[in-house]
């Protein structure tokens, strides 16, 4: 074997996996190097007289798999080297940045992309750029590799391979599972609540995605308080205590509920009744579906109540030890004029005392604003009420400092929606098209959980109709940020199943990176993403 056989060329050492990029475990050494410490000298002597010299003999240039024969196999390992190699580089530049994430999207729409020739170009061997897993076709199956490519690279949009394992933290569980809500705690702790089986959960994790097994039972406190509870709302208080809202089933009548939890997971046995308070608003449906705090401690839930007397519960008010507040509008509850009203979801607090809440009129996007005792504001909408005209439900709400109102929910039951209001409820039509973003996923999709960062960028997550998580950011004035994701936006199949649905977002108080909540069959997800 000449010298240049022998030491010139390098091969993969190691265990590979054709359709899984990210789990390629290569060490690239010089065939000569027996005992793969990166160099060719005196000490791979003992190696070779063990018999490696003789497993090498008779070796050609291109016989990666050392089988006599140049063949497919072959071409398999080269494949994967060049993947390896070419790093998620699709557009050939030195460094990998957004441009390739357009390019890959370019690449899969036309089933290749430019090719570059390689040193074994004698053999016909041709690669493209962009097939990430090294099958020799560029399709769906290279996606996972090339979003772990970004992901390592820190690409924003992409999942945080530092967050949990590989960008996820999965908490197996049997029966229905969500987390339908999140928040963060003083420390930078994340707190989520939904269901677990026939009960309300409540998790703690480390804001590395990691369960904090000092709270509650090994990271979790379930809540059994009646035949089917569940927590669609979270907030922690200024002691740290932490109140939850949501839902309870008693013989079979779906009331409202709220628990307050000790900073360790235990119940507050000040609160309600022994920590839980359960609230029959009408003779049918009715549900907390979000929380918020007055400066005096009081406490104003969204609620949707059926049968109340005509659908028209807008806000709940509670004392701090859970009792309704008979002061706040009627007997502890606001309504709206409106006889068909649909429920609020979302509320604010504002500096003033005020509240605003979202959701749905007559299945149209509406917002109504209540003055602190619960009396409906005349200087905001018509009446206390503004609506936007468009069929659908407002799901977010964020005011901004300004007073702008910016909105997120589903429009005409299939598209994604961002809204945004100037402070007196007036549609503010410098944003998207006349006040409105709208956009078509795959099907059935809506906005669930939404924030606004300090310099007016606004992320999004939720579902689309293929059953697959988004997230998704947006410029101040509506039009999509396409340094974010894949022109803006980032659709991930998250957990073992194809069902999946993003519920909540929040912003790491620590990294500045973005944490999504999702219902998944038999598993607690949450996902976080560099912002």
């Amino acid at each position: 074997m000449s010298d240049d056989n022998l030491f010139g060329y390098r091969t993969a050492i190691g265990s590979f996996d054709n359709t899984t990029a990210h789990s390629i475990e290569l060490k690239y050494t010089y065939v000569g190097d027996a005992n793969l410490d990166g160099s060719v000298d005196g000490t791979d002597l003992s190696a070779w007289s063990n018999g490696v010299t003789n497993h090498l003999s008779g070796w050609q240039n291109g016989d990666f798999n050392y089988s006599g024969n140049i063949d497919s196999d072959d071409y398999a390992m080269w494949s994967l080297d060049c993947a390896f190699e070419n790093e998620g580089k699709i557009d050939g530049s030195a460094a990998f940045d957004a441009t390739d994430v357009t390019a890959f999207a370019d690449a899969l729409s036309a089933g290749s992309a430019a090719a570059f020739n390689t040193e074994y170009s004698g053999m016909g061997w041709t690669y493209s750029r962009a097939d990430i897993n090294g099958d020799g076709v560029v399709n769906s199956a290279d996606i996972p590799g090339f979003d772990q490519i970004a992901a390592d690279n820190g690409l924003s949009g992409y999942l945080n391979p530092a967050f949990g394992t590989d960008g996820l933290s999965i908490l197996s569980n049997t029966g229905p599972t969500a987390y339908y809500a999140e928040t963060t705690d003083a420390n930078g702790n994340i707190l989520a609540t939904g269901v677990s089986g026939n009960h309300l959960i409540v998790s703690r994790y480390y804001p590395d995605g990691t369960l904090d097994s000092s709270f509650g039972t090994d990271g979790t406190t379930i809540i059994d308080a009646s035949e089917w509870d569940l927590g669609y709302a979270v907030l922690v208080m200024p002691n740290g205590d932490i109140l939850v809202g949501g839902r309870a089933r008693v013989s079979g009548s779906v009331q409202s509920l709220m628990a307050m939890l000790n900073p360790d997971g235990s119940l507050d046995s000040s609160f309600g009744s022994d920590g839980v308070q359960i609230t029959n608003l009408s003779s049918g449906y009715n549900v907390i579906l979000g929380l918020a705090l007055q400066p005096d401690g009081k406490i104003v839930a969204t609620c949707y109540a059926d049968n109340y007397p005509n659908d028209d519960v807008g806000l709940i008010r509670f004392n701090t030890d859970g009792s309704l507040d008979s002061s706040f509008g009627s007997d502890g509850i606001a309504s709206t004029p409106l006889e068909d009203w649909d429920g609020s979801v979302d509320v604010t607090v504002l500096p003033d005392g005020s509240i605003l809440t979202c959701g749905q009129v007559g299945g149209y996007m509406t917002v109504l604003k209540f003055a602190s005792d619960g009396t409906p504001d005349d200087s905001f909408g018509t009446d206390g009420v503004a609506s936007l005209g468009v069929a659908g439900g407002l799901n977010n709400m964020v005011v901004l400092s300004d007073g702008t109102i910016v909105l997120g929910g589903q429009e005409g039951g299939d598209n994604l929606a961002i809204a945004e209001l100037n402070s007196d409820g007036s549609l503010n039509t410098d944003f998207g098209a006349e006040g409105f973003v709208s956009m078509e996923l795959d099907g059935n999709s809506a906005v669930c959980g939404m924030i606004v960062q300090s310099y007016g960028q606004i992320v999004i997550d939720g579902y689309d109709g293929s059953s697959s998580t988004f997230i998704a950011r947006f410029n101040a004035d509506g039009s999509a940020d396409n340094s974010f994701g894949n022109g803006g936006m980032t659709i991930t199949n998250i957990g073992s199943s194809t069902d999946v649905d993003a519920h909540h977002i929040l912003l790491q108080a620590g990294n500045g990176n973005y944490v999504v909540a999702s219902e998944e069959t038999n598993e607690f997800v949450l996902a976080e993403y560099n912002a």
